[in-house]
């Protein structure tokens, strides 16, 4: 259920972990730091395309050598007494030529030619 639970958080995106549901729906988990003095972090959950997304940026901050800053937009969900963020939409901060390659890789796999 969403309703009235929608968040909009700002922060960088640690220890990703990937998977799939019983459906074979993709998935990504992560870490958001948003506190960096006290160390505040909120654990996400991203599905299909927008997982995708995530890993592959993840991937190219990471061979650019640098942390991955993201505006993430979602909701609050419980689910066996833990609360995680259902990603719904990420705006992804990093230069432009890292940005770019990203989204072509992106490109390429909705096409159908793999992630690589």
């Amino acid at each position: 259920m969403k309703r009235n639970n929608q968040v909009t958080l700002d922060g960088e995106v640690l220890d990703t972990r990937v998977g799939q549901t019983e459906m074979g729906v993709p998935w990504v988990r992560f870490s958001l730091r948003t506190e960096w003095t006290d160390g505040g972090t909120h654990q996400i959950i991203a599905y299909g395309r927008l997982a995708a997304e995530i890993v592959i940026f993840v991937q190219e901050a990471e061979t650019a050598e640098l942390p991955l800053d993201v505006t993430l937009r979602g909701w609050l969900r419980s689910i066996n007494g833990c609360a995680e963020v259902v990603a719904e939409r990420v705006t992804f901060h990093l230069p432009r030529d890292v940005r770019k390659r990203a989204v072509a890789r992106v490109r390429e796999l909705l096409r159908g030619n793999g992630v690589g």
